[in-house]
C-alpha cells in the first residue's frame, strides 16, 4: 500500500482487494478514520503489540491474491 487509505494501485498493490476503502463511512469518517485505521502492513506487528484493534484485515498483493497471474488482479 505504501501509505494510509490509498485508493490508487502501486507496484503489486491494488486497492480493489481492500473492500473497506469503498465504504463512504470509512472514507469520510470523523477524525481521519480511513487514514488512521486503513494502514500499511508495515504497522501490523506494532498494532498487534499495542492490542488496539479487535479486527485486522490483511489485503493480499497481486502475487498472493489467489488469481494465479501476477498483474491480473
Amino acid at each position: 500500500m505504501g501509505m494510509s487509505c490509498k485508493l490508487a494501485g502501486t507496484g503489486l498493490y491494488v486497492p480493489i482487494h481492500d473492500p473497506f476503502l469503498y465504504f463512504s463511512d470509512i472514507q469520510n469518517g470523523p477524525n481521519s478514520l480511513c487514514g488512521v485505521t486503513n494502514v500499511d502492513y508495515t504497522q501490523f506487528s506494532a498494532d498487534l503489540v499495542a492490542a488496539g484493534y479487535r479486527y485486522n484485515w490483511i489485503t493480499p498483493n497481486l502475487v498472493d491474491d489467489g488469481h494465479g497471474n501476477v498483474g491480473a488482479g
